[in-house]
């Protein structure tokens, strides 16, 4: 059983004075994690990668919701087509009014992601919340795969949310999985893989979404010579052991990660080799640690993120877990 806001994990956090280089001065100093790049202090290389303040202050500035929407952005009218699924987690017990749940709705329904939308509903788990957060995941994960890995013939009735799975069918091979823990890559024997966007009910705005981004995204996840397992669209930047590393696209970020890097789980995209691996890790060990960290185990140099992050943990909605 599950809740559906784990965004933040029991751990202290980094001391902001902490500064992290590379001899190619491409790692973000910590120090400068908070300070948007026109004001980045010029004692580090302009190589160094700065993040935008809103970007990363998704605990400590508050937004309107839906009307935090950028205004460069034509509402509904963003295109999400490369990804193949979207799930949205949420627990009916602890949103009796469905107040929260509404208010997602209203802020994907601006975004052009309500019709794409499926609800995943689940009950928080009184006993371990933390226990119910990597369930609820973890559940999504099966259910995705196991409608990814249908037969090609299973007609309409099979498909998710679409016309998608029965064309993404055919680039199905059920060899193609990597050995858990083995190198990820966005081919499977040269066939694209599914992506999943996973969301949770407590998620904001944070007004820095932009069609370039969404496109920028999805050329990134398409490089056959990229290995990614998953891509944040919102993440708590000021984690333990969390090293930001600028790519070759100024949108998207690479998230090196260390043990205590729980980067949260308010909305991610994750492929197919990504919940193989949490899927394989939960069948041999079960529940041992929160969904963020055994990420941050199963995926230290393969996860990434859109810089600027277009989502935010809502700083007026409570955490089902902490």
């Amino acid at each position: 059983r599950s809740r559906s806001s784990c965004s933040l994990s029991i751990l202290k956090p980094v001391p902001i004075g902490i500064v992290a280089l590379a001899a190619c001065s491409t790692l973000l100093p910590f120090s400068l994690a908070f300070v948007p790049s026109n004001l980045a202090t010029n004692a580090y290389s302009h190589d160094a990668f700065s993040i935008s303040a809103v970007a990363t202050s998704a605990t400590d500035v508050e937004f309107s919701s839906a009307s935090a929407i950028s205004p460069t952005t034509k509402t509904g009218e963003l295109d999400w087509s490369f990804v193949d699924a979207v799930y949205l987690i949420t627990c009916p017990n602890a949103d009796p009014d469905s107040a929260r749940l509404e208010n997602t709705k209203a802020i994907l329904s601006n975004l052009g992601l309500m019709d794409r939308v499926e609800i995943k509903r689940f009950e928080t788990d009184d006993e371990d919340r933390i226990r119910g957060c990597y369930t609820s995941h973890i559940a999504v994960m099966k259910d995705a795969m196991a409608k990814i890995e249908q037969e090609p013939s299973g007609g309409a009735e099979k498909s998710l949310q679409g016309d998608w799975w029965q064309q993404l069918s055919t680039f199905m091979d059920p060899n193609s999985s990597l050995e858990l823990g083995g190198k990820s890559a966005n081919q499977s024997r040269g066939d694209r893989q599914a992506r999943v966007l996973v969301l949770e009910d407590n998620l904001d705005t944070s007004g820095n979404l932009e069609q370039s981004t969404l496109d920028a995204m999805s050329a990134f996840a398409a490089k056959p010579d990229t290995s990614w397992d998953m891509i944040h669209l919102s993440y708590i930047p000021y984690v333990p052991n969390l090293l930001v590393s600028k790519t070759k696209d100024s949108k998207v970020v690479k998230l090196s990660c260390g043990v205590g890097s729980a980067l949260g789980t308010t909305a991610y995209i994750i492929n197919e080799n990504g919940m193989r691996s949490l899927i394989n890790e939960h069948e041999k060990k079960g529940y041992y640690a929160a969904i963020p960290d055994v990420m941050a185990l199963r995926f230290p140099e393969s996860r990434y993120a859109s810089n600027p992050v277009p989502f935010l943990r809502a700083p007026k909605t409570p955490s089902l877990v902490n």
